[in-house]
């Protein structure tokens, strides 16, 4: 699978600014060609799982910017399927000749991952820079393939994974999810009333919010819990992507939780109707190192109330909008704070808008240009 390339570009700096947090943020404008492919096995499938959004728009944004995009169709779970890219896959990667390929596999930074790039090395002869954007276990085994096989750079949202890969003497940075800027965007109250109607929520009563997979690692009785003291309703859109765990799912249904499972073409309504965002993952291993809907919620001006999860800290400071819990007894008192803020005071999309799904391929494709020692 590949995008329509619409432009044939290199990045160069054009300034500088600073983000919510103080640090600085590259700007750039699009100059000559550069010998780039984005190389992803996230394409295939539904679109509401983390790996595969990730991967749709950081390509489509590459795409755009002259960078090919090349998809690894789904193959049979054999062992030489899962360390090699494919025969159609190959052919284009020889023929195509890049200098550097962007990888990104929904794995993550595994040793099957490891051993996938140096097949690719050694079919192109090409640096690589791999996109790891979920913990999984990383062993000394593979740490050292990584060390002597693996790619020029890895960059990860994952502060686990960023921490055992510099332990591991990997060559690891951290880097940034994004957001659709447009299209998570917030509304009038207006709006949010007929958003309800259309949904069928009630018009008066509290919505909190949660979307995501429907799995044991995501704390998700927290929702229930929520919803039964505070005396308002709780609401999870639920990803297919990976299975549901039908457990989990009674579980909350029988909790009083709704439970919407499968994709939601207009998904940013359901933000743009509720009153918080409740993100209580805990474990990493339960969502990439910084959840999409995390940034799309703030997109929307909806306050959020997550745990310190991975990356979040790192890229945003605790404001009325967006407020940082430990325990279940802390998250009632934010979601009960996040209920009395007026809307007019929380301004989370100011703090996101810096994370353009543009932006983030642009710093992408500059740390490919530098591993090949541009500027």
């Amino acid at each position: 699978m590949c995008f329509k390339n619409t432009a044939a570009p290199q990045l160069e700096p054009k300034g500088g600014r600073k983000d919510p947090r103080g640090n600085s943020i590259r700007l750039f404008r699009i100059m000559a060609p550069m010998s780039v492919v984005f190389l992803t096995n996230a394409l295939d499938g539904r679109q509401d799982e983390g790996h595969r959004n990730y991967a749709r728009c950081v390509g489509e944004a590459m795409a755009h910017m002259g960078v090919r995009v090349l998809g690894i169709p789904r193959v049979s779970p054999h062992a030489t399927c899962m360390l090699f890219p494919g025969t159609k896959t190959i052919g284009a990667l020889k023929e195509l000749r890049p200098e550097v390929v962007v990888y990104v596999p929904t794995q993550s930074a595994t040793l099957a991952t490891f051993l996938r790039i140096a097949s690719i090395r050694a079919i192109t002869g090409a640096r690589v820079l791999l996109i790891a954007l979920q913990v999984r276990p990383l062993s000394l085994g593979s740490a050292v393939v990584a060390r002597f096989f693996g790619p020029e750079r890895i960059l990860t949202p994952s502060e686990e994974l960023l921490r055992k890969g510099i332990r591991l003497g990997l060559p690891i940075e951290f880097a940034p999810t994004g957001v659709d800027i447009e299209r998570f965007a917030p509304v009038d109250m207006s709006t949010m009333a007929s958003l309800r109607a259309k949904h069928k929520l009630n018009a008066a009563g509290r919505i909190i919010l949660h979307v995501g997979h429907v799995k044991p690692l995501r704390n998700l009785e927290w929702m229930g819990k929520i919803a039964d003291r505070l005396n308002v309703t709780a609401l999870i859109i639920g990803s297919t992507s990976g299975g549901v765990d039908g457990r989990v799912l009674a579980m909350l249904r029988e909790s009083g939780v709704d439970v919407r499972v499968g994709l939601v073409e207009d998904l940013q309504e359901l933000y743009q109707l509720a009153d918080v965002y409740v993100f209580p993952v805990i474990d990493e291993r339960g969502a990439i190192g910084v959840p999409l809907s995390v940034l799309e919620a703030m997109g929307c001006d909806l306050p959020v109330v997550t745990t310190s999860f991975g990356g979040l800290p790192r890229m945003f400071r605790q404001t009325p909008g967006l407020q940082y819990v430990r325990s279940l007894d802390e998250a009632l008192d934010a979601v009960s704070s996040a209920f009395r803020l007026v809307r007019s005071e929380v301004t989370t999309s100011e703090l996101v808008s810096p994370y353009s799904w543009k932006n983030i391929a642009a710093h992408v494709l500059q740390e490919a240009i530098e591993i090949c020692g541009g500027n």
